[in-house]
């Protein structure tokens, strides 16, 4: 494994879903998204930096590995009710609980909106927001230093939700 620490703690680091994808849910979830180039260099920057990569989606109430397929993913769902916040997180939280040791360190490469999760991962887990505060241009550029180029998109067909 890459990145261990003297400790043996493992390193995992979360990505975010993206409004544009492909119109073909049955790829993985690392195509699926592809269409976004913030959601292409976090992925590839993350599984360069990290012992593992998850995404976070609001569609779904697991955490996704980026070679999963998303056919059951609801790309329709934007906006959650405060209910349905509420059991996302709790949701995700305890899934992130079940797979991960106290003690391991977590990366969140997303927006402000997954803070939810940190009220219910502290003080088990050591918590680390490396974009906090960078604009979507500051994070591609970032990303950009750190990866180089990424290679082009082989199905361009998209939609946005």
């Amino acid at each position: 494994m890459k990145n261990k620490t003297k400790k043996n703690i493992k390193r995992i680091g979360f990505i975010a879903t993206t409004r544009l994808h492909l119109n073909n849910n049955d790829a993985a979830a690392r195509d699926f998204f592809a269409v976004s180039p913030l959601f292409r260099y976090s992925l590839a920057y993350c599984e360069r930096k990290y012992d593992e990569v998850y995404i976070l989606s609001r569609g779904s109430f697991h955490l996704i590995h980026p070679d999963n397929s998303v056919s059951d993913l609801d790309v329709q769902e934007e906006y959650l009710s405060k209910l349905e916040k509420k059991n996302w997180v709790r949701r995700i939280s305890n899934e992130m609980r079940e797979f991960f040791p106290v003690g391991t360190e977590l990366y969140f490469h997303t927006s402000n909106w997954h803070n939810l999760l940190f009220k219910w991962l502290k003080p088990d887990y050591l918590i680390f927001k490396p974009m906090k505060g960078k604009a979507i241009g500051k994070q591609l550029q970032f990303y950009k230093s750190q990866v180089g180029q990424l290679p082009s998109i082989k199905n361009k067909e998209t939609k946005c939700n």
